[in-house]
């Protein structure tokens, strides 16, 4: 319960959650509304949005190989609420980079 605001928007928004997360992923080429209202559709329509999450997943765990991703984009200085555009606005273009204690390998 890291961060209690996030866990119960995520429970009872989870498009809204996977809306931030992916347009973070996407680097801002999609929106969270966009992201959120395909998610919403698909679980809406056939129950299972774990087909377009598990898509968003593994994109971001072949990029950072995180364990929570809307965690993992925090710790690395991304406020997913605030979309892709602020981020790079406030973090003034810096890359996603591994903490120090932690390499990138592949």
């Amino acid at each position: 319960m890291e961060d209690p605001t996030n866990a119960v928007m995520t429970l009872l928004l989870p498009c809204f959650t996977f809306g931030q997360i992916a347009e973070i992923i996407d680097e801002g080429r999609s929106t969270c509304s966009t992201n959120g209202a395909m998610y919403g559709c698909v679980a809406f329509l056939i129950g299972m949005p774990c087909l377009i999450s598990c898509g968003y997943r593994s994109r971001l765990r072949a990029m950072l190989r995180p364990l929570q991703e809307y965690r993992e984009l925090r710790n690395r200085g991304f406020d997913p609420e605030i979309g892709w555009h602020a981020n790079m606005a406030r973090n003034r273009g810096v890359a996603m980079t591994p903490p120090v204690n932690q390499t990138m390998t592949g």
